[in-house]
């Protein structure tokens, strides 16, 4: 195939729809900026929503507990597997949540939870014992309004998780 001067190449200028669901205008030319004020406006957003963080954490906190509950309670089932799904969810949304609302304390005690539930089965009551170690400390994070991990009370409550673990690994 050979090219002529009659040939024409016709360019078609799409619209980038990941910018402007990014909060950029899909228009623009300059790479990575986002439209003007749009920082302020999720800061809003998040105040907003931190405004009622306690109700938000305690609601993710007791449907954690309560699921972590009936997971326990279910033994070997079909439904285990949909529980471990549903606490390992929980345990993201407390992550996330009470990181967001200064629970760093707490934030973490969800991230170790969420890693710990994908990786094993808790077919074993050792296994039970940690997941039930890191519920509890979150409930007393909460309940003692214990938000960063520095401080003797969150100390405590790292080196008693710590120990489920090790104990029970």
């Amino acid at each position: 195939m050979s090219s002529s001067d009659n040939d024409q190449v016709e360019l078609f200028h799409r619209i980038n729809r990941l910018k402007a669901k990014a909060g950029g205008d899909p228009n623009s030319s300059h790479e990575g900026a986002l439209e003007p004020g749009m920082i302020e406006k999720a800061d809003e957003l998040i105040a907003d929503f931190c405004k009622d963080c306690d109700t938000v954490v305690k609601h993710v906190l007791e449907k954690l507990s309560a699921k972590w509950k009936e997971m326990a309670d279910a033994g070997p089932s079909s439904t285990r597997e949909k529980l471990a799904q549903e606490v390992f969810t929980l345990a993201h949304e407390i992550k996330d949540i009470a990181g967001m609302c200064g629970y760093t304390l707490m934030s973490d005690f969800g991230e170790s939870l969420r890693d710990y539930i994908i990786e094993t089965k808790l077919d074993r009551d050792a296994q039970r014992i940690i997941v039930q170690a890191h519920v509890d400390a979150m409930n007393a994070a909460f309940r003692h309004n214990i938000r960063d991990d520095g401080g003797p009370a969150a100390q405590e409550l790292k080196a008693l998780v710590k120990v489920a673990i090790e104990k029970h690994s």
